[in-house]
């Protein structure tokens, strides 16, 4: 599509998109942005809507992406989900976990304890990895 150009009239996922935002329609076209997995477009129509849609994009996103740290990082600050975050996190990034723990949480008591726990949680691993590579290292 040229710059300029009227919105395509093809039947395609680029026209349907956009008929639906030329429509007003912008939960359609970030449906339809999302069924073609093209989410950065979906968060940019989703910006223009509610604060729900734009949630329902980043969620979205999230939930396909949660193998990636630079996701599972964004969705823990955005969910505040900081369990997932050290038990997924690997036993030799306990720095960089306590740390955005430490950064990113607020004084509540819930906070806290989830620091806590956490900061325990992650020195057992730590712990466990070494005895792990002790016996590595020392086996026949």
């Amino acid at each position: 599509m040229r710059v300029g150009s009227a919105a395509p009239t093809a039947r395609d996922s680029t026209g349907l998109i956009c008929r639906a935002l030329v429509c007003g329609n912008l939960e359609e076209a970030v449906e339809l942005c999302l069924e073609a997995k093209r989410v950065a477009d979906a968060l940019v129509i989703a910006s223009l809507g509610s604060q729900e849609l734009f949630y329902k994009v980043q969620k979205y996103h999230l939930s396909h992406t949660a193998k990636d740290p630079v996701s599972l990082i964004a969705g823990s600050l955005l969910q505040s989900q900081w369990q997932l975050l050290v038990q997924s996190a690997a036993a030799t990034s306990w720095r960089d976990v306590l740390g955005a723990l430490v950064t990113h949480c607020d004084g509540t008591r819930s906070s806290t304890t989830v620091r806590c726990s956490a900061t325990g949680c992650l020195r057992r691993r730590t712990r466990r990895c070494r005895k792990q590579r002790r016996r590595a290292t020392c086996a026949p």
